[in-house]
This record gives structure tokens, sequence and C-alpha cells, in this order.
């Protein structure tokens, strides 16, 4: 990996921040989150193969691959920071496969997987 590289999901203050490398950042609120998600493909394993998707409104939002999470304290902190447990679960998925992982409602299940 090349040391401009970066490439981490972390929480920062109130903020979810992914930078890929220096020059390729974004920067989401988490009290504006309206939905996180996480999907696969078929690229791997020579690529990256398995994001989450984070949106604050329908038609703007952000991914990052599962790579870039240190997930065990990541999803604790910002599953307290949305006062709900945030818990996602497609890390060994071999298909292409897309879940969502908060809100959880009755409208939307977050263990509810879909398969294509």
């Amino acid at each position: 990996m090349d040391k401009m590289t970066v490439n981490k999901l972390t929480i920062q203050d109130d903020k979810i921040v992914h930078e890929q490398d220096p020059q390729n950042r974004w920067t989401l609120d988490i009290d504006k989150i309206k939905f996180i998600g996480e999907y696969t493909t078929a690229a791997g394993p020579l690529a990256d193969d398995s994001f989450f998707v984070f949106a604050d409104t329908i038609d703007q939002w952000w991914q990052a691959p599962t790579l870039a999470v240190d997930h065990e304290h990541f999803w604790k902190l910002l599953g307290q920071k949305l006062n709900c447990e945030l818990a996602p679960g497609l890390f060994a998925s071999t298909n292409w496969a897309t879940r969502v992982i908060f809100p959880k409602t009755k409208n939307v299940l977050a263990e509810t997987t879909w398969f294509r």
C-alpha cells in the first residue's frame, strides 16, 4: 500500500469521516444520518467488494469500503451516538447482497438481506 493511501473510516467528534487519501475525504454529521446500509459485489478478491453506505437525504449518500473500518470500535461508538445497536452482517458474503443496518423500523428491517 502506498504511503499516501489512508483509506480509513472514523468518528471524529460528531462526524463520520472517510479519508481515502489526503486529497479525497468526506464528512457526514452523525445527527443527520437517515440511512446506513451495506452491500457486496463480485469484484473481490482483487478489488474492494464490500461497502458501507451512509445517507442524509434521499439523493445524497457516501460510501466507504468495509476494509476502511475498525469494526469493533467504529460500530460501537456510532451505535452509542445513534442510540441503537448497529451490527453489520455481510462480512463473509460470497454473493451479491444488500442489507439495511439503520434505521431499524417496521418499514425497513435491519435484519433483511436481499440477494441478487
